[in-house]
C-alpha cells in the first residue's frame, strides 16, 4: 500500500462552478481497441453542468464526482481548470472501469498549478487503482517526499514490486508544468514539461486486475491526498506514447 499523500489531476473549463458532492467517477465503458493509438480518456472541463466530466477520448469514460469540493476556474493552462482546494477532493472511476486495467503499457499527461508544496508524503496526479486488495499498479504524483525529496515521480508495481522514478527538482509553486509518465513493459519514464527527466529499468507485466478497479484523478476515495492545485487538460494512453508524442499532448490542449 502506497503512503499517504495529495492527488492532482487536470482539466480545461471556462467560468466557475463549485461542487459540493462527494471526488469523480468514469463509468463502466466498453474496454476500446487495443490498437487504438489515442488516449482512453481525454477530459476538458469547459462544459461541466453537473457532477459528472464526459470523455472527450470518444470512449465514454465519464467522471462522476467522488469526494471532496474540487472548483472550476477561468485560469487553468489553455482556457478553464479544474482547483482542488482541499485534501480530500476527488474525480474517480467508482464503477469497473475495465479500460484503464493495463497490463503491457501506459502514458498519463497532465498540466498541473500547484498552489501549496506539501511538504511530505505522496501527492499523486492521476493513479490507478483497486480496493479488493487495496493495491496500486501505476500513477503519477506531482510531490513525493516517500520516494524522494519532493521531486515528481511515477511508479508501476509487477509482481507486488514497485517501481518509482523520480525527477530532479521539486515543481515550483504557481507556475503550470506539464508532467508526463511512460511505461513500455521494459523501462519506466517521467517527463517534466516534455524533457526527458529520468528513466529506470522495469520489466513484468502490471497487477492490474483485482476488485473495484478505479481511475482516481485527485484524492483517492475515500482518501486525503489531493494536491492543492488547479489542474488542466488529462489523458490517458494505454501505450507508451513517444518523446515527440509526449511533447505534442504537452502543446494540444484536450478539445472540449
Amino acid at each position: 500500500m502506497r503512503a499517504l499523500g495529495a492527488v492532482v489531476l487536470l482539466a480545461e473549463g471556462c467560468g466557475r462552478l463549485g461542487f459540493d458532492q462527494a471526488g469523480v467517477v468514469a463509468s463502466d465503458a466498453p474496454m476500446p481497441d487495443a490498437a487504438d493509438p489515442g488516449p482512453l480518456a481525454a477530459y476538458s472541463f469547459t462544459d461541466v453542468a453537473g457532477p459528472t466530466i464526459a470523455d472527450r477520448s470518444g470512449h465514454g469514460n465519464t467522471l462522476t464526482l467522488a469526494q471532496g469540493a474540487p472548483t472550476l476556474t477561468a485560469t487553468g493552462h489553455a482556457g478553464g481548470g479544474l482547483a482542488f482546494t482541499t485534501a480530500s477532493d476527488t474525480f474517480s472511476t467508482l464503477t469497473p472501469a475495465p479500460a484503464f486495467a493495463l497490463v503491457t503499457g501506459f502514458t498519463m499527461t497532465t498540466w498541473v498549478f500547484p498552489t501549496v508544496i506539501p511538504g511530505s508524503s505522496e501527492s499523486l496526479v492521476v493513479s490507478y487503482h483497486l480496493d479488493a486488495p487495496v493495491s496500486f499498479p501505476y500513477g503519477l504524483e506531482a510531490f513525493d517526499y516517500v520516494h524522494g525529496t519532493g521531486e515528481p515521480s511515477c511508479y508501476r508495481t509487477s509482481g507486488a514490486t514497485e517501481v518509482d522514478v523520480a525527477g530532479t527538482a521539486v515543481l515550483p509553486p504557481n507556475t503550470w508544468s506539464f508532467l508526463a509518465c511512460a511505461y513500455d513493459g521494459a523501462t519506466l519514464a517521467l517527463y517534466v514539461d516534455g524533457v526527458l527527466a529520468n528513466t529506470l529499468p522495469a520489466t513484468g507485466a502490471i497487477d492490474a486486475s483485482g476488485g473495484q478497479p478505479a481511475l482516481e484523478l485527485g484524492a483517492d476515495d475515500p482518501g486525503d491526498r489531493s494536491a492543492i492545485s488547479t489542474l488542466d487538460d488529462v489523458r490517458v494512453y494505454g501505450r507508451a506514447l513517444s518523446a515527440n508524442e509526449i511533447v505534442a499532448a504537452m502543446t494540444t490542449p484536450v478539445t472540449p
